[in-house]
């Protein structure tokens, strides 16, 4: 058996009050158009897909369309001045396309699921609608002209209507041909009220439809991205030094030499934090030019940097460091250095990790001339 969908998308938005088409709006980072297409085209049940749009957007709108040519057969059609006018031209658009079903979308509903489009598919019978929806949560009232409430309606006996809904293609054309003819398109707010007998279909509570301003902000926020940064830093052991490492003063015949307290480990997790935000490396950020650095705890300078991700909005998820030290161990000290980044980042003790090891006495570790660290850091 054949199948078709017609996805509207012809609509001029204007209670959300953005002044244009809000299927070619900026969500989530892609057109509110993109999602509902991308999930009909990769289902690969329909041929072909109509998508239906205003006069004038067609170029737009194609250049959404040809990201799923690959997928799909995907047509367009110009809309009419009403809803039930676009699906009318939907519908003639199929007339020799030889389709026996036929789902018709809202492309306002973003989040319509492949299981739910083919629950409807499934259930699309002769002589009936097949009309997902949701029982109402909400307790309900009834009001009058002036606003009073009235009455308690009973919300176990209410459905929220969703598309897609699905028809048998001549059944429902003829009905929408016998509108036109009869200029009586006024009288339909929906195209399953066309038939007497319809069928409930479990729909999807996030199925929702993006309508007003506040659906769209409360939906069109950016997915989160997790990032990776890495970091690396070396300092030299010299006489005369304390041997700060994770802001602990760790026992010692030499220290590290630096600008600020040359916290070795410190440093790498802070390089490797401003990497994964891309906001360059520490020495951009505290120069070792600037006396105000000069021998600076570089635990309030990883304090800075958790700031400037708190500005972005970005979150650390885990630390995992290790240490490159010939000596001295450090084993005794871990959790207390676990205890101190942890806090400046405002994370748990158990997302961080320190690691120590040695490089079996070759190169400037192995020689004890210096001490490296490296960061490997997760942000979202």
């Amino acid at each position: 058996m054949k199948n078709a969908a017609i996805i509207l998308a012809a609509g001029r938005g204007s209670r959300l009050g953005l002044g244009q088409n809000k299927m070619l709006l900026p969500f989530q980072g892609k057109p509110l158009l993109y999602y509902s297409l991308a999930t009909f085209a990769k289902t690969k049940l329909f041929d072909p897909i109509v998508v239906v749009v205003r006069s004038g957007e067609e170029e737009q709108v194609e250049e959404i369309v040809e990201r799923f040519r690959a997928d799909a057969n995907i047509v367009l059609c110009l809309g009419g001045s009403s809803r039930v006018e676009s699906v009318f031209f939907g519908l003639e658009a199929l007339s020799t396309s030889g389709v026996e079903k036929v789902l018709i979308h809202d492309g306002a509903r973003p989040f319509v699921s492949p299981e739910l489009i083919l629950r409807v598919l499934d259930s699309t019978k002769p002589g009936t609608a097949a009309v997902p929806g949701v029982l109402a949560t909400d307790s309900l009232r009834e009001i009058d002209e002036k606003g009073m409430i009235i009455g308690t309606v009973d919300r176990s006996r209410i459905m929220q209507v969703q598309t897609p809904q699905g028809f048998m293609y001549e059944e429902i054309y003829q009905k929408h041909r016998k509108l036109w003819e009869e200029s009586a398109a006024g009288q339909v707010t929906d195209d399953a009220q066309l038939f007497e007998t319809q069928v409930f279909v479990e729909g999807d509570s996030r199925n929702i439809k993006i309508t007003t301003r506040g659906d769209y902000d409360m939906y069109n926020l950016e997915q989160p991205q997790i990032r990776v940064g890495q970091g690396f830093d070396v300092h030299r052991l010299v006489p005369g030094r304390d041997l700060i490492l994770g802001g602990v003063k760790i026992p010692y015949e030499v220290g590290l030499l630096g600008h600020s307290d040359a916290d070795v480990l410190t440093h790498a997790v802070m390089d490797a934090i401003l990497g994964a935000c891309g906001l360059g490396d520490i020495g951009e950020h505290f120069p070792d030019s600037d006396v105000a650095y000069k021998d600076a705890c570089s635990l309030d300078l990883l304090c800075a940097v958790k700031t400037l991700l708190d500005k972005k909005g970005v979150r650390v998820l885990n630390v995992d460091a290790t240490v490159l030290a010939e000596a001295p161990k450090i084993g005794p000290y871990k959790d207390q250095i676990r205890d101190n980044i942890s806090k400046c980042l405002g994370i748990n003790r158990d997302q961080v990790s320190i690691k120590a090891t040695t490089t079996e006495r070759l190169g400037f570790v192995g020689r004890k001339e210096g001490i490296a660290a490296l960061a490997i850091v997760a942000v979202l």
